[in-house]
C-alpha cells in the first residue's frame, strides 16, 4: 500500500479508540495529507459535517532530521496526531 488508509466514521468522539468509532461510513487510501474538502463531504457516504477520520499508515521522510507537522481544521473541529502510541498534537475541544 502506498499512502495512508483513511477511515471515516459517523459522528465525533472525544476519546480515540475503536470502541467509540462504531459506524463505519467509508474508507480509501490517500497518497498525501494535504486535504481540503471545503464545504464538501470527504466521500459519497460521509456526511459533510459531524464525522471522524482516522488516517493510519507509515510516513517516510525524504531526509533525516527534525520534522514539523501542521494540522489545521479551519473550524471548530479538534485534531489529534499520534506517532505510534505517543500523542504529539492534541487540539481537541
Amino acid at each position: 500500500m502506498f499512502g495512508l488508509q483513511a477511515t471515516f466514521y459517523k459522528g465525533r468522539t472525544p476519546i480515540f479508540n475503536e470502541d467509540n468509532l462504531t459506524e463505519l461510513q467509508d474508507f480509501y487510501t490517500v497518497s498525501q495529507l494535504d486535504l481540503d474538502w471545503g464545504n464538501r463531504a470527504p466521500g459519497v457516504d460521509i456526511p459533510q459535517d459531524d464525522f471522524s477520520a482516522v488516517f493510519e499508515g507509515q510516513l517516510v521522510a525524504n531526509q533525516t532530521g527534525e520534522h514539523t507537522f501542521y494540522l489545521n481544521t479551519g473550524g471548530d473541529e479538534g485534531v489529534r496526531l499520534y506517532a505510534g502510541d505517543e500523542l504529539l498534537i492534541d487540539t481537541w475541544d
